[in-house]
């Protein structure tokens, strides 16, 4: 497993910090230049430190080796290829509405599915099974090319929805694939939470990934003997209540081996014993 930590900082203090580091910029923007260092670079902690005190935010993206993928026996699983939109949303002027339109308006919680989702076109591309919309990245579809691989699975608790056309009919190849939520476990804050909100208005907490690996209690974990489902927790800010996909090693096996893995990210789970 490897590291690497990404920021950016305004134009206007990148002269100072590069010649102190010596480190150049991975992107340049007109008011902004993004920089990357991994973990194990010496001057990891003096950079990182310098960072902090401008205010700037860290980011992690990490990187999974063989073994890490190998070793594990579950995993979160997001698509991040996406395509069109949801025509059904709640700020939409749709008479039929995805979601309940009751929830909290100033974090998004309690957003329950009461329809499907409709969309006027979602493109496929060969070499992709999987497919998530704009604005609703925690929601996975898949192509009919996908359903007839994952049905070979059996799994009892995943089901295939359609997909409204948004006027009349389905779309005729593309489908949300739904499962449960699993509220039986204990998420363990650590290290791979960056940061936890509390909503002043309902008082949900929610929190920020950092791109590490999350941590779940071993004796609690998956006491419905679930092959996928959606954690309880919720991830974003603003608005945003995104679920994580988890998945079990049969799931990801089969994925691998059928190379339907294109455009999907795969970050192993760690578990203790709390």
């Amino acid at each position: 497993m490897k590291i690497r930590y990404f920021f950016s900082i305004s134009i206007d203090d990148c002269e100072e910090f590069e010649n102190k580091f010596d480190i150049m910029p991975k992107v340049n923007g007109y008011t902004f230049k993004t920089y990357y260092i991994d973990e194990d670079d010496p001057n990891v902690e003096a950079v990182l430190g310098y960072v902090r005190k401008l205010k700037k935010i860290i980011d992690i993206e990490t990187f999974y080796d063989k073994y890490d993928l190998e070793s594990a026996e579950w995993y979160s699983m997001r698509c991040m290829y996406l395509s069109g939109y949801n025509l059904n949303s709640v700020y939409s002027d749709s008479k039929k509405k995805t979601f309940d339109p009751i929830f909290c308006e100033k974090c998004g919680y309690e957003r329950k599915q009461i329809d499907l989702f409709a969309s006027k076109k979602i493109k496929e591309i060969n070499n992709r099974y999987f497919v998530s919309l704009f604005l609703d990245y925690d929601i996975i579809f898949t192509f009919t090319k996908g359903k007839d691989k994952l049905l070979e699975l059996n799994i009892p608790e995943l089901k295939f929805l359609n997909v409204y056309t948004g006027n009349k009919g389905y779309l005729d190849n593309v489908y949300q694939m739904d499962y449960p939520i699993d509220d039986n476990y204990s998420l363990i804050i650590d290290e791979a939470i960056g940061d936890v909100y509390k909503c002043e208005a309902c008082g949900h907490i929610k929190y920020r990934g950092n791109g590490r690996q999350l941590s779940y209690n071993k004796k609690t974990f998956n006491l419905n003997n679930y092959s996928i489902f959606k954690t309880k927790e919720t991830f974003g800010a603003g608005i945003m209540q995104d679920r994580r996909t988890i998945i079990n090693k049969r799931i990801y096996n089969f994925l691998k081996d059928n190379k339907m893995l294109n455009g999907i990210e795969i970050i192993p789970l760690k578990f203790k014993d709390e």
